[in-house]
């Protein structure tokens, strides 16, 4: 992560990109990922929204009431 604050009413976050975007991925595999796929990519975004959770916690950024605590 480069950076994160308020900007206005707005949080900003600027990280770097690690890869392709999830669309360029399903077009690669021709718009079907296999269920290890799938399992892989469930488990990433556990990983990263625990973990975007824990920083918010410890930095006191307020996430938006959908996002699950």
């Amino acid at each position: 992560m480069h950076y994160y604050a308020t900007e206005g009413d707005f949080n900003v976050m600027v990280i770097d990109l690690l890869g392709p975007c999830l669309e360029d991925l399903l077009e690669y595999c021709r718009r079907k990922f296999t269920l290890k796929t799938v399992v892989m990519l469930a488990i990433q975004m556990v990983f990263t929204l625990k973990t975007f959770t824990y920083i918010a916690s410890k930095n006191r950024i307020r996430a938006p009431k959908w996002f699950p605590s």
